[in-house]
C-alpha cells in the first residue's frame, strides 16, 4: 500500500514499529524511497482496517496511488530558447590522462 509521509528513514522504522506491534502481523517492508508499505498478516487475527488505521493513529495515513501528468515527447522546456546553444569542447589533455592512456 502507498503512504505518502514516508519520506525518510526513521519514518520507514515507526511505521515497521507500529504494524510490528500488531498481533498476527508476520513480516513488514517498508520503503521510504518508494514511499510503500509490505507486509504479510494472519488475516483471522487481523484485517486491512485496522492496519490501516494503526498507520493513520501514528500519523502515517494510507492513500492511493500518485498520478503525475506527463510532458508530451514534442514539447520542451520553455526556457531553452531563452538559454541557447551550449556546446563545450574537451581537453586533448584530459584525454590522454583517461583510460587506456593512462601512464602512472
Amino acid at each position: 500500500m502507498r503512504v505518502p509521509s514516508i519520506y525518510a528513514d526513521h519514518h520507514a522504522m515507526a511505521v515497521r514499529r507500529v504494524l510490528s506491534a500488531l498481533p498476527g502481523v508476520n513480516e513488514v517492508g517498508v520503503s521510504s524511497a518508494f514511499k510503500w508499505v509490505r507486509l504479510t498478516y494472519d488475516a483471522t487475527q487481523v484485517d486491512l482496517a485496522r492496519i490501516e488505521e494503526a498507520l493513520r493513529a501514528a500519523g502515517y495515513d494510507p492513500a492511493e496511488e500518485e498520478t503525475v501528468a506527463t510532458i508530451p515527447a514534442t514539447k520542451g522546456d520553455p526556457a531553452w530558447p531563452s538559454l541557447g546553444l551550449r556546446v563545450t569542447q574537451t581537453n586533448i589533455l584530459d584525454l590522454q590522462m583517461s583510460g587506456e592512456f593512462r601512464k602512472y
